[in-house]
């Protein structure tokens, strides 16, 4: 029996590479031998048992499947012979002619190797859509044909196009029939007469309507395989939404006239208002509906997002008049500060209007430049009327327009709407970091530390980047200062060592010494406690100062003293091990908090956070707070979180998958067993993995994105040897996201789960992203070769590490992932 399966597979894949050349030679208008049925015929076979041939061939990358009725099946290495110079995806959502869609493939498109996905090009995908995004994916993606779903906004914020990026994206993926259509129903307009629009919505039955000598389809059977969109659901009358309550709740419906008639809804409803989703109004039409998207206001989106937007629409215009608009930062500024009360819309109407005027003057200037420039003249009063107070927002938008590349960003017909921005320092010049920020207060002790977090997350987007090339970014005295300075003081030395640290005690030296007369950054009280506690690092500021003297560089005021010692004290702490954090979640007024509070006092170190847990508190608002405190404190070492019971104990996973902070939990851990673990990561740093094996039957687990419990061997191994030896990608959530592509892949292959294959994938594939983010990918010799001989194996992960691709936002060159399939290689061969 078991050399019965492989012979038949075999014979399945040879049917299918006969028939992919043959129906390519006839530019594939004969397909009859690439469905399953004739595959079936063909061979000789039942067509069930072909088309499990066909999956397994398809989950192991022999094949594609070209979505469709009837749906049909390629001969993945047989297209690549005859077209070498395209990339095949394992689906293609193919609707039109099958050889249009092959000839139009080409490897140097990068889109190619994922088709569009509509839904993540919404802006705020990854922000403050993103919720609406992941239930609007889930909403299409429901068999058999989606579900119902009541999209809720304000008016102008775009939910109707919400609504038809949703069917675009359902048909994209296969899950609305090839002809089902997306009908819009715009309620208001049919208010007046509940009868006509019963009929048009429903249809009708003969003589129904005086004058109707036969029946008619309504817009639920027109919409029939598709998706019907009630706009404004709102308006209809509580009539009509009474019976398209029972639609959504029983998924039949009757013609108006034909009561004994009951036919079953085959199309999707997607209904928009402006209403909450509680209203009086709609109370009836949405009790059963199982889909809510709430899109949030413009207001609530942030200055990226509006940036964004605005980027959108003027692009739009560009290509509109075939002309590129080009716009300074500073009116940039103006249009994010500006409300939009009217949303979405209304940002859409201002930067067409703005545009218009821009447009006239470049005309009647007589075309003096081929680029039309925005400026202030052509803004709006509602945008140049406004206050530009100093306010979160102010901040916000200033801290975005900061990373601009250029202080004019230009928008061309041809070119795609980017945005020529980082969220920190641009690559190239690490000097065009941010200056000291500006206050009329001087700097507080405990402001120093983050600001140095500040600093050094600058350079974050330039992690590669060599201590030579930061030095030759400053001025040469200024660096030989402070090597002079710190040579006979190894221990801050050797903190300096580190890249961020010392680029921001450079940046801030720099910016010092061009900030003369400027306010103090510490006050002279402070200076003075400074230094009488940290009388060392004084000492190593005050040579500093004598050094900047005597190379010729502007003097160093003496208010800068104090703050560069507590520099020099903070970045020992910030080299310096790092303790496992601890959050306790009990239930009782102050109980947390008493025993957070008892636990630091023992140790001496602000180590435990306390979540108190009142009879009003929800868990929501225990969901909200842990995540604060995952994300503002230093959790490089892991999180521990205490708690009593239920609905807690699935804290840590939530936390984990949320921010990729490795975090574990006990439940009704002792108070001693709590001092304990508490008084081991103070006193002895350890681990993570090392205070989990202190509780009792508490085996510490790591679950992957896929659910996927792995062993505690390899769990130690990540964390323990790992951990260290990554310098830019956060442990825990490299792991997290590679044990997610091992175990798909696995899958695809047939293989079982083993920490040896675990081990080599995890950490071959670790350093190669750090490598690829580094920009320093590993060359493969005779690649060609090697992909043509393995092109199935190198298929299936091709497939599965575009997940690995989007969470890190880096492409994975096909160099590499040629290393990444010698790993699978010998299990293949062995499983063969």
């Amino acid at each position: 029996m078991s050399q019965t399966v492989p012979r038949r597979l075999d014979r399945v894949l040879a049917l299918i590479r006969e028939n992919t050349l043959k129906a390519a030679e006839l530019n594939f208008t004969d397909t009859i031998g690439l469905t399953a049925s004739g595959l079936a015929v063909e061979a000789g076979l039942d067509r069930t048992n072909v088309s499990k041939e066909l999956n397994r061939l398809y989950r192991q990358g022999l094949v594609i499947k070209c979505q469709g009725k009837p749906t049909l099946f390629l001969h993945r290495a047989a297209l690549a012979s005859l077209f070498p110079q395209a990339f095949f995806p394992g689906t293609i959502p193919c609707t039109g002619r099958l050889s249009d869609y092959l000839a139009s493939q080409n490897t140097n498109d990068a889109q190619a190797r994922q088709p569009a996905d509509s839904l993540e090009a919404v802006i705020g995908s990854n922000g403050s859509m993103k919720q609406a995004v992941r239930q609007a994916k889930a909403a299409m993606l429901y068999p058999p044909r989606g579900i119902h779903t009541l999209i809720t906004g304000s008016a102008g914020i775009g939910k109707l196009r919400f609504a038809k990026t949703m069917y675009e994206y359902a048909k994209q993926h296969g899950h609305l029939a090839p002809e089902g259509k997306f009908i819009v129903l715009n309620c208001q307009d049919h208010s007046g007469s509940q009868q006509l629009l019963m009929a048009q919505l429903f249809g009708y039955g003969k003589n129904y309507l005086p004058g109707a000598e036969k029946g008619r389809y309504g817009l639920i059977e027109q919409a029939k395989g598709g998706i019907l969109c009630l706009n404004g659901v709102q308006k209809l009358s509580p009539k009509v939404q009474e019976l398209l309550a029972t639609l959504i709740e029983k998924n039949t419906f009757c013609r108006m006239g034909e009561s004994a008639v009951v036919r079953e809804g085959e199309t999707t409803i997607i209904a928009t208002t402006t209403e909450p989703a509680d209203s009086p109004s709609i109370e009836r039409f949405v009790r059963n509906m199982p889909m809510l998207i709430a899109l949030p206001n413009l207001s609530d989106r942030g200055p990226r997002e509006i940036l964004e937007h605005l980027a959108l629409f003027i692009s739009r215009e560009s290509r509109c008049i075939k002309l590129p608009f080009c716009i300074h930062r500073d009116v940039l500024s103006c249009l994010l500060q500006a409300p939009y009360p009217g949303q979405i819309g209304e940002l859409k109407g201002c930067v067409k209007g703005i545009c218009s005027l821009a447009y006239l003057e470049y005309m009647t200037d007589g075309h003096a430049s081929s680029t039309i420039e925005i400026g202030y003249r052509h803004l709006p009063l509602s945008v140049t009327g406004i206050s530009l107070t100093h306010n979160e927002k102010y901040a916000q938008t200033g801290k975005l327009l900061s990373s601009l590349r250029s202080d004019y960003l230009t928008f061309s017909p041809e070119d795609p709407p980017e945005l020529s921005l980082s969220p920190n320092a641009p690559d190239d010049d690490p000097r065009s970091g941010p200056e000291f920020p500006l206050s009329t207060e001087p700097l507080q002790i405990t402001d120093v530390g983050s600001y140095i977090n500040r600093c050094v997350d600058r350079i974050r987007s330039v992690q590669s980047i060599s201590m030579e090339r930061l030095r030759a970014s400053f001025p040469p005295a200024l660096c030989q200062a402070v090597d002079h300075a710190l040579e006979n003081a190894p221990r801050y030395k050797h903190a300096l060592e580190n890249p961020r640290l010392y680029y921001g005690f450079l940046l801030h030296l720099h910016n010092a010494l061009r900030r003369q007369g400027g306010n103090p950054t510490v006050s002279p009280d402070q200076t003075g406690h400074i230094r009488r506690t940290n009388p060392q690092e004084y000492g190593l500021a005050l040579k500093l100062q004598s050094e900047l003297s005597e190379s010729g560089l502007t003097s160093l005021p003496d208010s800068e003293l104090g703050f560069i010692a507590m520099y020099l004290y903070l970045s020992i702490n910030w080299t310096a091990e790092h303790n496992v954090e601890f959050i306790t979640v009990f239930h009782g007024e102050g109980v947390s908090s008493g025993t957070a509070a008892f636990l630091n006092g023992a140790v001496r170190l602000p180590l435990v956070h306390g979540i108190n847990c009142g009879p009003e508190t929800s868990l929501g608002q225990v969901l909200e707070q842990a995540t604060a405190i995952a994300q503002s404190v230093d959790c490089t070492a892991g999180l521990l979180i205490f708690t009593d019971m239920a609905p807690f104990t699935d804290l840590h996973h939530h936390l984990t998958q949320l921010t990729g902070i490795r975090a574990e939990l006990i439940s009704g851990a002792s108070m001693p067993l709590m001092l304990r673990l508490v008084e081991k990561s103070a006193s002895e740093h350890a681990s993570l993995i090392a205070l989990m094996s202190e509780a009792p039957g508490a085996e510490p687990e790591t679950r992957s994105l896929s659910g996927t419990v792995t062993t505690s061997f390899l769990n130690r191994i990540i964390h323990e040897i790992l951990s260290p030896s990554l310098t830019f990608l956060n442990p825990g959530k490299a792991a997290d996201t590679l044990l997610h592509v091992l175990n798909k892949t696995l899958a695809d292959l047939s293989l079982s789960y083993s920490d040896e294959i675990a081990l080599k994938f995890i950490f071959h594939t670790a350093h190669m992203l750090e490598r690829v983010i580094k920009g320093e990918p590993l060359n493969y010799p005779r690649l060609k070769t090697f992909i043509n001989q393995h092109s199935a194996l190198m298929s299936v992960l091709e497939r599965r590490l575009v997940y690995a691709e989007e969470v890190f936002g880096v492409p994975i060159p096909a160099s590499e992932k040629a290393y990444i399939t010698e790993i699978f290689i010998p299990f293949v061969e062995d499983g063969r």
